[in-house]
Order: C-alpha cells, then sequence, then structure tokens
C-alpha cells in the first residue's frame, strides 16, 4: 500500500479490507447465482423407448407377413426408380429452395441466433 506517513490510518483500512472479505461480510441480499447444470441424459427413457419401437416393428412385420400379401409388381426396380426420378429431381429442389429461404429468413430477424444455436450444440 502507497504510505502517506499515517500508520493508523493504513492499519484501519487493512483491518476494513480484512473483515470485508471474510464470510458472512456480504449484505444481507446479496447472493451469487451458481451456473446452471446441464440436465442428466435420460438413458432409461431413450434406450426403453428404442426396445419399443423395434419390438413394434418385428410385430408389425410379422403381421404383414402373416397376411401373404403380393407387392411385388408395385414394388419392382422400374416402378421405384421411377418413383424416386420424378419427386427427387423436382419436389427436393423446390423443398430445399423453401426451407433454405424460410432459414434466411429466421436468421435475419434473430441476430442472436447464432449463439443460441451455438449454445444449444
Amino acid at each position: 500500500m502507497n504510505s502517506w506517513g499515517n500508520d493508523s490510518f493504513e492499519r484501519k483500512i487493512d483491518e476494513l479490507l480484512t473483515e470485508s472479505v471474510k464470510p458472512g461480510a456480504e449484505p444481507k441480499d446479496f447472493s451469487v447465482n451458481i451456473m446452471p447444470t446441464r440436465p442428466k441424459m435420460p438413458w432409461v427413457l431413450m434406450v426403453s423407448i428404442l426396445v419399443g419401437a423395434v419390438v413394434l416393428v418385428i410385430l408389425g412385420s410379422q403381421w404383414l407377413i402373416s397376411l401373404n400379401l403380393d407387392y411385388s409388381a408395385d414394388f419392382s426396380y422400374e416402378n421405384v426408380s421411377g418413383f424416386i426420378s420424378e419427386k427427387v429431381t423436382v419436389d427436393l429442389v423446390f423443398a430445399l429452395a423453401i426451407i433454405l429461404g424460410v432459414g434466411g429468413i429466421l436468421l435475419s430477424f434473430f441476430p442472436n441466433s447464432k449463439r443460441v444455436l451455438n449454445h444449444i450444440m
């Protein structure tokens, strides 16, 4: 501490500084908020949902097999590839353009969205 030649004044300042940093010296309404913690991953719920979905797929496939339906003509390679080539070339391009346009509009209205996205990830 800079000395002005007043030892009692310096001693009093040292005492006040020492008292101000002791535990319990905070004002009455003073509180320190702790950092929030991330919620724990619900592994049991995720595993149970995954197991339930697998069981439902197995039971559904067994039920469809028991119906003895013949879809081989509908799901031939030519029919499926023709359907996909028609839909993918036109509808996918339009859907992608709409999604990018709406996303760009939302990003322009919310300038802090990058910070929110980085926080979420």
